[in-house]
């Protein structure tokens, strides 16, 4: 039985990078979406090995926030109440049209999108709530099992490479590139960065704890040999933001790997951070051929250059309360210019942030604050303190922080798998030191007092 428990929260973790690369509803979304329920309630039913941190106490009420805020959206409101919001003068003047009377309707546009939408909090959720509340026994097989299934992904990248238009799991997909496990390539890139510091983690562990030297050759010829694996697979990969994002990720990864367990000054925290603030720089620079910065004239409607102004005005005419969660796709196309809609459309504006603020207003924008300072005190922490959250915590900090810059120019958290992904780093920011260190240290304050006995 404790074989079966301690396997289920991997058992999931896997399903979710095996299916949960698209973000269109399909059967590999839905399974996850169901699975994930009794996982979460099985998990805030078992009690707790350890009792929750402060971070993650605020980490489970941030969560419960979202979930209110959502709730807000989709309560059915008086005609009093809703007409007299931003953006709802069309929508009144619609059901004046056709001569009915105006009916209670919710601050979603679309509430059945938005309750749709909600359903993807589901999968990360589960993976949040099982490490903060299981405990963090099988924190080594989490990250094994995250290197093994991106290694594999990307020898299936390189099978589609080779082949051309074979060996991809999804119908709609970018034929001729690698994007492993996922419908993008630009998510499977997401999947390589996010792994990096996992590496150098196990190396790190391996280095500290292996029972024998064989044993640790092993692992460390493994966790030297993965690196360029990851490497290699963002090469081919060819994701502009994956090779933007490549160098600061692996100088911190390095740099865990060289400091070990000592607390970082503050010098090398804004040496990183200036690394990673001049890729971002780079990504964004117009002679890298982007569509950040320039159109392409042959798909300038489907283009970022084309969709954010386009998008931030909506979200400014919708503020402060916003347009409702999912909704981008259905209310984007009122700000797009007839002369340039062709058949092809925008299904995300390619920016979290900016999506986020159209569909959820100030209420939402001001979680993201919240999240974003929780985020940021916890990456400060983790790295300064040597004995806050371990080599573990260290890693998803440089993980979480590659997901959070990506979604400046994509949308990976709207994929189970990188949601997934990011809620393990989460749970690894927030959680305790693990059981074997508090152990030792228990074992060594024990035999401090039996000396001083003697």
């Amino acid at each position: 039985m404790k074989a079966l428990r301690a396997g289920i929260l991997p058992s999931y973790l896997a399903l979710c990078l095996l299916l949960g690369g698209s973000s269109a509803s399909n059967w590999g979304n839905l399974v996850l979406q169901l699975l994930a329920i009794p996982l979460g309630f099985w998990a805030l039913a078992t009690k707790a090995p350890a009792q929750l941190t402060s971070s993650g106490r605020a980490l489970i009420l941030l969560l419960c926030l979202l979930l209110l805020l959502i709730g807000l959206q989709l309560a059915p409101l008086p005609p009093g109440l809703w007409t007299h919001f931003p953006g709802r003068r069309d929508v009144a003047a619609a059901y004046d049209l056709m001569g009915q009377l105006l009916p209670w309707l919710p601050v979603s546009l679309a509430p059945d999108q938005s309750l749709a939408s909600s359903m993807w909090l589901l999968p990360p959720t589960a993976i949040l709530l099982g490490i903060l509340k299981l405990g963090a026994d099988r924190r080594t097989l989490l990250i094994w099992l995250l290197i093994g299934v991106t290694l594999a992904a990307i020898l299936l990248g390189t099978l589609q490479v080779i082949s051309g238009s074979r060996w991809y799991p999804y119908e709609v997909t970018n034929y001729g590139a690698m994007t492993g496990f996922f419908a993008n390539a630009n998510h499977m890139a997401t999947l390589l960065l996010a792994s990096t510091p996992f590496v150098a983690a196990l190396y790190v562990r391996a280095r500290r704890q292996s029972s024998s030297a064989q044993k640790s050759s092993a692992l460390m010829m493994i966790s030297a040999i993965a690196p360029v694996f990851l490497a290699i697979g963002l090469i081919i990969n060819n994701s502009l933001a994956g090779l933007g994002l490549m160098l600061p990720v692996a100088g911190a990864s390095l740099l865990m790997v060289w400091w070990g367990k000592r607390a970082i000054s503050r010098w090398w925290l804004f040496l990183l951070a200036v690394m990673g603030a001049a890729s971002t720089a780079f990504v964004f620079s117009a002679p890298l051929g982007n569509d950040l910065t320039q159109a392409s004239s042959a798909t300038y409607q489907i283009t970022r250059y084309y969709a954010w102004p386009r998008t931030f005005e909506a979200a400014i005419d919708f503020a402060p309360l916003g347009t409702g969660l999912g909704t981008f796709a259905n209310v984007y196309p009122r700000y797009e210019d007839p002369v340039f809609v062709e058949m092809t459309y925008m299904n995300h504006v390619h920016n979290d942030y900016l999506e986020l603020a159209l569909e959820t207003g100030l209420p939402g924008l001001v979680l993201i604050a919240v999240f974003l300072s929780w985020w940021t005190r916890r990456t400060l922490s983790i790295w300064r303190d040597a004995d806050s959250g371990g080599v573990f915590a260290k890693a998803a900090t440089i993980a979480s922080a590659a997901i959070l810059t990506h979604s400046l120019v994509d949308y990976p958290l709207r994929m189970a798998a990188i949601s997934a992904v990011f809620a393990l780093c989460c749970g690894l920011m927030a959680s305790p030191a693990t059981r074997r260190a508090s152990s030792r240290r228990g074992f060594e304050e024990a035999k401090a007092v039996h000396l001083s006995a003697d």
